[in-house]
């Protein structure tokens, strides 16, 4: 009995469990967790940049208005500024300060809403795009448009021509997209589509994601033969906590869902290599989908890289690019997700990083460590005291962990991570012991 409990207790050494709680609770009651804008929602409104029509409704499915949008956009990028502007005239629009602060960046140039009198109408998909576009180039963001299939947008040659520049720049920086084929530049926007359009001009902007603008290697540097996808991404997780270690920042973790997340991007972008994945939806919804959200988490970046065959090339690129290089030393991120992709078509080498941080609300972060290359060693059969009947097997195997590390820590070694394969081998092994 004693040697079961052995056995039982050392195949779980490696198992450290995550308790999967319910998504973070929608600011509002009419935008369920179903709602497909449901994330940028919670996001905008988290970030300050958007508000409900009531204390409890966001009103998604309501018209947006130009006044609307300009306090937005302007919260979003230029906060400190509507803070510090004051009207010029007493009584004036609850809007003129975001509007005034919009006109010195240039936000309305090319639309209807350089008119103060204009602005309590609904804004249109074509005058979204022109502001999208004035945002851009106010931020020096290059977004080529040429590179856009015009014969795809179906309403194309509809499209009047001072607007068709400001369309494309807002299909190549994926920040606005099509319905059902054609742009619909007519059609005004819903406040939920306005929260989408935020995020991705976040992302757009780098504040909370950056593209490497995929480069094929000039001499492709060949990887080792045995090196396989979970090793590499293994290396890149080492690679960035010991850049953060430079910086004095603590080290990211991971977890299962977040490096899922990071496995399902990085077969979207050898298709579609931007943060906007192949259903029109942002980066960040992936991680709703494998539960990498749970535990009050939110995603704080990605980082995509495309041409770079090893874990120290992509490395090098992205630290040399300061939209990267700020995702990786981000402090208030506290898990990395990881994933490599070797693809015989387009660059042949795809990477993505996906970053998360714990919620204003959050109770609790996920602790799985980043796997850590260990020496196989043999333990010897030791006799076991019977543990409480309360204790779960998990709660064993994460104690066994702890004070694995707890040992190390006192030698001076780094702490010893865990993953899923070996966690398997383990319990494989377990049952194979009695019969030694």
């Amino acid at each position: 009995m004693k040697r079961m409990l052995a056995s039982t207790f050392l195949a779980l050494t490696l198992l450290l469990s995550l308790t999967a709680t319910a998504f973070a609770a929608s600011a509002f009651q009419d935008v369920p967790d179903t709602h497909w804008a449901s994330s940028y929602i919670q996001q905008a409104y988290e970030k300050g940049w958007v508000n409900g029509m009531t204390a409890a409704a966001y009103a998604p499915s309501g018209t947006l208005t130009r006044a609307q949008f300009l306090k937005m956009v302007t919260a979003a990028f230029y906060s400190a500024e509507t803070e510090e502007t004051t009207p010029e005239l007493d009584g004036a629009a609850w809007y003129y300060v975001y509007w005034t602060v919009a006109q010195n960046h240039g936000l309305t140039k090319g639309t209807p809403m350089t008119d103060l009198s204009k602005l309590e109408t609904g804004i249109s998909r074509y005058e979204m795009a022109q502001t999208i576009a004035n945002l851009l180039a106010a931020k020096e963001i290059s977004a080529n448009g040429s590179a856009v299939n015009k014969q795809s947008i179906q309403d194309w040659s509809s499209i009047p021509a001072n607007y068709q520049d400001a369309v494309t720049a807002s299909y190549a920086a994926g920040i606005l997209n099509g319905k059902n084929g054609a742009f619909a530049g007519q059609d005004t926007m819903t406040r939920a589509e306005a929260a989408a359009v935020l995020c991705r001009m976040d992302a757009a902007a780098g504040q909370e994601s950056s593209t490497q603008t995929p480069v094929p290697a000039q001499t492709p540097a060949a990887a080792p033969a045995t090196a396989t996808p979970e090793e590499f991404a293994a290396e890149v997780v080492r690679l960035v906590n010991a850049e953060r270690a430079k910086a004095g920042l603590s080290a990211l973790g991971t977890y299962d869902a977040l490096t899922k997340a990071a496995q399902v991007r990085a077969q979207e972008i050898v298709t579609r290599f931007e943060h906007t994945r192949p259903d029109g939806t942002s980066y960040a919804t992936v991680l709703d989908e494998t539960g990498a959200t749970n535990n009050n988490m939110r995603s704080s970046g990605e980082n995509i890289a495309a041409g770079q065959p090893t874990p120290a090339a992509v490395m090098e690129s992205w630290m040399n690019s300061p939209g990267h290089k700020a995702n990786i030393l981000r402090a208030e991120s506290t898990h990395i997700g990881v994933a490599y992709v070797k693809s015989s078509s387009g660059y042949g080498h795809y990477w993505v990083q996906v970053y998360s941080r714990p919620s204003s609300t959050a109770t609790q972060t996920p602790a799985t460590q980043t796997p850590a290359t260990q020496t196989p060693a043999t333990q010897t059969p030791a006799a076991q005291t019977p543990a409480t009947p309360s204790a779960t097997p998990e709660e064993l195997a994460a104690e066994v962990v702890r004070l694995v590390n707890v040992e190390r820590a006192k030698e001076g070694l780094s702490p010893l991570g865990t993953f899923d394969s070996l966690t398997e081998a383990a319990q494989i092994r377990a049952p194979e012991l009695p019969t030694l």
